[in-house]
């Protein structure tokens, strides 16, 4: 796995502008220099807004870009669509144990809580 990014420096300016990018269609998703570049690679090939780079991303239109940086967005895209999974499902199993159910082991299913 590549090392994150490290903070602050004298990266370019695109460079600045791909990390803003990437930390505001991903939020909490650590970026790597590979994901950095990738992003790098997206805005110079006109995916340079937030919009157009998630919604190519989401739908696999990143055929302008070499393969390395398609590769880097789609793990990028993946990584994040995990996260928010695991804080729904935390989230669903909240509101569930607030209304008194837990989740039968036997069955998966959730039911009411003796």
């Amino acid at each position: 796995m590549a090392e994150p990014v490290q903070r602050g420096g004298r990266d370019p300016l695109i460079r600045r502008l791909a990390k803003q990018l990437a930390h505001e269609i991903w939020p909490g998703v650590p970026a790597t220099r590979e994901d950095i570049d990738a992003v790098v690679d997206a805005m110079r090939n006109g995916l340079d807004t937030s919009w157009r780079l998630r919604d190519a991303t989401a739908n696999g239109r990143l055929a302008g870009l070499s393969a390395s940086a398609r590769d880097s967005l789609e793990r990028l895209h993946a990584r994040a669509a995990s996260i928010q999974e695991m804080a729904e499902e935390e989230k669903t199993r909240e509101v569930y144990a607030e209304a008194g159910l837990s989740v039968d082991p036997s069955t998966g299913a959730w039911v009411r809580r003796r």
